[in-house]
């Protein structure tokens, strides 16, 4: 198996190594890596039911070409690919991240059938996945020493969904290995990790740039950072914004643009505010409704009996 270290920091960057490995994949990749402070989610969810876009600041917000739910990468967690052909098995490369935890001391490391690894019952480590005819995509996280209570401010919702077809997250209690191990550079879990593969396979490590074209990775990542990819390719959905005294705002979103926006008024539609097309964000409609003058629902105006769902 091939190991590659990458010396990025940038997560657009990383993924797009990533994906382009897979593209030329001829023998089976160990890709790892350490991002900037970002928040991951995948290909089908919705941004704003995943994280408070308000808050991240110089926080990265990167959607990634496989499913599962929303994730948050720093200087203190370790992401690892298993990048084979479409008939690896799952299960023994969870067990090499199984036996590298417990070479460094962990006490006692258990995989459920959602892929999780856990340690005393909380999430030390998740996977997401893609697969296509030609090539297998296994990744996930390592919790080191990440901040978790930053990831508990941004993994908070920014508006309330009211219907989607996006994937919603599954929130699960986390922990890191440093307070089990007193372990915190995420670069010794991954020599670990590599420790680990090589009692398997013979291991060849070789330097990312010699995987892939940088120009092409590059161009890929500046798709991948595009609000074209990171909001525009946004499943539909209906979601409210809360205001005051029973009122607030029903919106409609599709490829992350504001469709319409509608009055509610104790739970019931009173009346269209705007119908249009722009980028959604959720202090904008509120903006929004302020410039077309429509500072409350229509007086007397009987709601409808119910919620449009898209």
């Amino acid at each position: 198996m091939i190991v590659s270290f990458s010396p990025e920091s940038d997560p657009y960057l990383n993924l797009a190594m990533e994906g382009l490995i897979a593209q030329s994949l001829r023998e089976d990749v160990l890709f790892l890596w350490v991002d900037r402070p970002s928040v991951v989610i995948g290909r089908n969810q919705l941004p704003w039911a995943e994280c408070h876009t308000s808050r991240l600041g110089n926080v990265f917000l990167v959607r990634r070409f496989s499913g599962g739910g929303a994730v948050y990468h720093d200087k203190g967690n370790l992401n690892f690919s298993f990048v084979q052909g479409p008939q690896a098995a799952v299960s023994r490369n969870l067990e090499i991240v199984r036996k590298a935890m417990m070479g460094l001391g962990a006490a006692r490391v258990v995989c459920d059938r959602r892929h999780r690894l856990l340690m005393n019952g909380r999430k030390i480590s998740g996977s997401a996945f893609r697969m296509t005819s030609r090539f297998r995509i296994h990744h996930g996280t390592i919790l080191v020493d990440s901040d978790l209570d930053r990831m508990k401010e941004l993994l908070v919702p920014s508006v309330e969904v009211v219907w989607s077809r996006a994937v919603r997250s599954e929130p699960y209690p986390v922990c890191n290995l440093a307070e089990f191990l007193g372990i915190t550079d995420p670069w010794m879990v991954a020599e670990a990790l590599v420790k680990s593969v090589a009692e398997n396979m013979p291991v060849d490590e070789v330097a990312p740039c010699e995987l892939v074209d940088q120009c092409e990775a590059r161009q890929e990542a500046s798709f991948l950072r595009s609000w074209r990819c990171v909001y525009g390719k946004s499943p539909d959905a209906l979601v409210r914004l809360p205001g005051t005294g029973g009122v607030s705002l029903l919106v409609k979103i599709s490829g992350g643009m504001t469709r319409a926006v509608m009055w509610e008024a104790n739970g019931v539609r009173v009346g269209e505010v705007w119908a249009g097309c722009r980028r959604f964000h959720p202090s904008a409609v509120w903006d929004l409704v302020v410039r077309h003058g429509v500072a409350r629902p229509p007086a007397g105006r009987k709601g409808d009996g119910g919620i449009e769902s898209a």
